[in-house]
């Protein structure tokens, strides 16, 4: 699943507004900790890796990683939204 997934652009205006308010409620409701699966989607995005769901039980590198073959759909789909929705990509000089 991961592997093909491609980037995605959220809220783009020729999108249906059901997409739209579809994505604006999952955003409501997720869990952005450190180390959860928004966040760690966010973070590969970021540092240039491919898309790998997973999280962290409790605090990034320091507690147990959960991969994607342990993780429930709803976390999956959380993990590929944040890496989707994250903007900003790290410049390594």
């Amino acid at each position: 699943m991961a592997g093909q997934i491609k980037r995605i652009k959220y809220l783009q205006p020729n999108q249906p507004q059901s997409k739209i308010l579809e994505v604006i409620d999952m955003m409501s409701t997720i869990d952005k900790r450190h180390g959860g699966p928004y966040d760690r989607g966010s973070a590969d995005y970021y540092y240039w890796r491919e898309a790998k769901p997973h999280y962290y039980l409790g605090a990034t590198g320091s507690s147990e990683r959960v991969e994607e073959e342990n993780m429930t759909d709803e976390q999956v789909k959380e993990y590929l939204l944040g890496y989707a929705t994250e903007t900003d990509r790290k410049e390594y000089t």
